[in-house]
């Protein structure tokens, strides 16, 4: 599929301590982090590392940058790591230095090496990620070098890399840096990765090709900017850039997924569903990666509902003013205002769903409730047309609308069997949502 030339704006961020760095040494050689343990099979001298159940995103980052670096036979050193033994109580450290064997997996998550020196009484045998107290940490000498945008002091989402979902050259997406007010690195520039380091800044890496130039923002707070290839719908050219979700996209083979991608929002969906080339690409708003060896996300969030289907609402509030009748030389006088809603599904303004849930097998839907325009929303549901009949069963209502993990969830084939269901939604009006179950 060829690439859309134009260039969209998706996510942007801004740092008191912004700073460009040109052609230095990688810094996630000394200081990176890693937050999740390993599984870990250790016999004689061989070493296999499994991070396949990590469901910390910067950790496969990490991983991928850190072990891209090195070649067959490179050495680099692992420390810190404390292992609790269940029977005995006993706490094993895991340091010293190893010897890289071989990698696989598209984020680096398995690795074999052999020791060169480890920690006296390390036994053969399996070593379960779930019983390390303090993850290893791994550190190398290479002449790797580099050039990113580096935020010293990163603050809670929006204002961080982490929220922008950048994944960039490394995982083979186009993205694009921009920095607002940049006098000596202006333009756009192509994006190879981003992790955050042990000292909680965090990197976007450059790609290599792009001549970077030193250069500070300190306390001058400017506008990043995240671009991505192609043209915005627009229907989804204004929606909120700060619902990220999970992006997953699924390969021509049945149920194998190439790619998860966390910290995604509805823009960057929307562009990579139209340049990415493999069969399909979902979107699951607010919610993070289960793991990488599972391949899916978790969409079982709240409960561990699985979901067929997810849809997403948001109610928009339209303003109408009321005057008062004038003559022909006297303007109009304004008495008030009036207000009435309009409830929109995945961006179509519509009162109606026809979902085709399997009743007997009991195939559950979620209606998503946690768009920002939905403050102040009162949901209620109903098995007649007249809103006269509660429903009782074979639903839950999760959350405060307007906020993350807002949600309708039914779940049919429980007790009764219906036809159709009815959500009240009400503001400053009343819409009746009809929900016809196929």
């Amino acid at each position: 599929m060829s690439t859309p030339y134009t260039l969209s704006l998706v996510k942007t961020t801004q740092s008191y301590t912004a700073e460009f760095v040109g052609n230095t040494a990688d810094p996630c050689y000394t200081k990176g982090l890693m937050e999740s343990s390993p599984s870990i099979y250790f016999n004689g001298i061989s070493f296999f590392f499994n991070y396949s159940q990590s469901k910390n995103v910067n950790d496969l980052k990490f991983l991928k940058v850190f072990l891209k670096g090195l070649t067959t036979g490179s050495t680099f050193a692992f420390s810190s790591g404390k292992y609790a033994n269940i029977e005995t109580g006993a706490v094993t450290s895991f340091d010293g230095i190893l010897t890289l064997q071989g990698i696989t997996g598209e984020y680096n998550q398995y690795f074999y090496a052999s020791g060169v020196t480890w920690t006296n009484g390390l036994s053969a045998g399996y070593y379960d990620k779930k019983l390390f107290t303090k993850p290893i940490q791994y550190t190398a000498t290479t002449g790797v070098t580099c050039s990113y945008l580096i935020s010293r002091t990163p603050e809670p989402d929006p204002l961080n890399f982490g929220y922008m979902g950048i994944y960039g050259l490394d995982y083979g997406f186009l993205e694009y840096l921009e920095v607002e007010g940049s006098s000596l690195n202006s333009g756009r520039l192509k994006i190879k990765n981003c992790i955050k380091l042990n000292d909680n800044s965090e990197i976007i890496y450059l790609d290599s090709s792009e001549y970077i130039v030193n250069e500070s923002f300190y306390f001058k707070k400017p506008f990043i900017n995240l671009y991505m290839r192609g043209s915005m719908p627009l229907d989804i050219i204004n929606y909120d850039e700060t619902v990220n979700g999970v992006v997953r996209i699924t390969t021509p083979a049945p149920g194998i997924y190439s790619h998860l991608l966390e910290n995604q929002n509805r823009q960057q969906y929307a562009l990579r569903t139209s340049t990415v080339s493999e069969t399909s690409l979902y979107w699951y708003p607010n919610l993070k990666l289960k793991s990488f060896s599972e391949m899916i996300p978790s969409n079982n969030d709240f409960y561990s509902y699985p979901y067929n289907t997810i849809y997403h609402l948001y109610v928009r509030s339209v303003q109408v003013p009321v005057v008062a009748a004038a003559n022909m030389l006297e303007p109009p006088t304004l008495l008030s205002n009036d207000y009435y809603n309009i409830c929109y599904i995945d961006n179509v303004a519509t009162t109606s769903i026809i979902n085709s849930v399997i009743q007997s097998t009991g195939s559950i839907f979620k209606i998503d409730l946690s768009d920002s325009r939905n403050i102040d929303l009162q949901v209620s549901a109903f098995t007649d047309a007249d809103c006269t009949v509660p429903l009782l069963e074979n639903y839950v209502l999760f959350g405060t609308p307007g906020k993350m993990g807002a949600a309708f969830v039914y779940y049919p084939g429980q007790n009764t069997i219906y036809n159709s269901l009815y959500l009240k939604l009400s503001r400053e009006s009343e819409i009746i949502l009809t929900i016809t179950l196929a």
